[in-house]
């Protein structure tokens, strides 16, 4: 099944731009692969390409309430996230997230 994008809002936080940066650099490789498009070969690896790049989005993207502290803890460790911006969060979880993101 097809996983939605959610705009996650926590407080004054919207993960959006952080989506949307992403999709925008996925569409700036797909452009330029495209280019490059001469055999079946070029077509199939743009296919894998996009097949990993839809798992691995949707995977850092997965809002299930049960994953998220995983998934603030990835953006952190990928720096497309502060901790400090994750104020208003319970004092536990902040520490959870830093501890996560370390490994």
């Amino acid at each position: 099944s097809t996983k939605c994008f959610f705009i996650l809002v926590f407080k004054d936080f919207f993960l959006f731009p952080i989506i949307h940066y992403y999709l925008d650099q996925l569409i700036k490789s797909v452009r330029s692969k495209s280019e490059q498009l001469d055999t079946a070969e070029t077509i199939w690896a743009l296919h894998d390409y996009l097949s990993i790049q839809r798992h691995t989005i949707e995977g850092r993207f997965d809002f299930r309430p049960e994953g998220i502290l995983f998934v603030f803890a990835r953006l952190v460790k990928d720096e497309l996230l502060k901790l400090s911006e994750l104020d208003g969060l319970d004092k536990e979880k902040l520490t959870k997230i830093a501890a996560m993101a370390r490994f």
